[in-house]
């Protein structure tokens, strides 16, 4: 059974679909940098998010559509 995300955890998310790195748009948005490190990890672990060196400075990955 799949909680639904915390409004911190969508607006984070939210600003990353729009272009700002996790470390930054936690700061904007008063989210808590473990805050911030913990959403990267679980979104990692789901293949939806990718890091380099450090993890609240990565990337959404591209997600693979349907073949046509």
């Amino acid at each position: 059974m799949s909680m639904p995300a915390r409004p911190d955890e969508v607006a984070l998310w939210s600003a990353l679909v729009a272009g700002e790195q996790p470390r930054y748009a936690g700061d904007r948005l008063g989210v808590p940098r473990n805050r911030v490190r913990y959403l990267c990890s679980k979104w990692a672990r789901q293949h939806r998010y990718n890091w380099g060196v450090v993890i609240d400075l990565g990337w959404i990955e591209p997600q693979e559509g349907p073949q046509r």
